[in-house]
């Protein structure tokens, strides 16, 4: 079992943050809130309660460990996949 499926399956993860997270681990590269919106939109998903959610979703995965900040002075926080956690692409 991965380490995201480990985490999904202890209810650490909302349905959000794990199709996030299975899309970073697969398509790889840089992602900010534009690019996790476009993602969810893709896929018929609601953007949350506010339009701030993507961005603590992806702030939450980095607090979990599973991504990493690749420029904090960055006006879109961009995160990639934390390669220590397996996956790394």
């Amino acid at each position: 079992m991965t380490a995201v499926e480990d985490a999904a399956v202890a209810g650490d993860l909302t349905r959000r943050e794990h199709t996030l997270l299975t899309a970073v681990q697969t398509i790889g590269g840089a992602w900010g809130s534009s690019r996790a919106n476009d993602l969810f939109t893709a896929l018929s998903m609601p953007r949350g309660r506010s339009s701030h959610q993507v961005r603590r979703d992806l702030a939450r995965l980095c607090e979990l460990g599973f991504l990493v900040l690749v420029d904090p002075r960055h006006t879109d926080r961009l995160y990639r996949l934390n390669c220590q956690m397996g996956d790394a692409r």
